[in-house]
C-alpha cells in the first residue's frame, strides 16, 4: 500500500508465507452450546444471577463474621464488667 512516498504493509507475527485457509473454532461438546441468540441470553441471564447470588452470599458469611465479632466484643466487656465488680465468672 502506497502512502505519500513510503511503501506501507504489515509483516505480521511471522514473515514467512501467510497460512492458507481459515482459522475456525472447534467445538469439542456441542451440546453444551445454545442452539439460537434467545438461548444464548438466557443462559447469559442465569450466569449474572447466580455471580449476584453468590456475592449476595459472601456479603452473608462477611455480615455473620462481622455479628460474631461484635457478640464476642461485647462478651468480654461483660466479663470484664462483672471482673471489675467483683463476681467471680466460671
Amino acid at each position: 500500500m502506497a502512502f505519500r512516498s513510503y511503501s506501507l504493509h504489515d509483516p505480521g507475527a511471522y514473515s514467512a508465507e501467510p497460512l492458507s485457509g481459515q482459522i475456525t473454532w472447534r467445538v469439542t461438546q456441542p451440546w453444551t452450546e445454545p442452539y439460537n441468540e434467545a438461548e444464548r441470553e438466557a443462559f447469559d441471564k442465569a450466569r449474572a444471577l447466580v455471580e449476584t447470588l453468590r456475592k449476595r452470599s459472601n456479603q452473608k458469611t462477611s455480615d455473620q463474621q462481622e455479628l460474631e465479632i461484635v457478640q464476642h466484643n461485647h462478651l468480654l466487656k461483660l466479663t470484664g464488667d462483672a471482673v471489675r465488680s467483683g463476681y467471680k465468672v466460671v
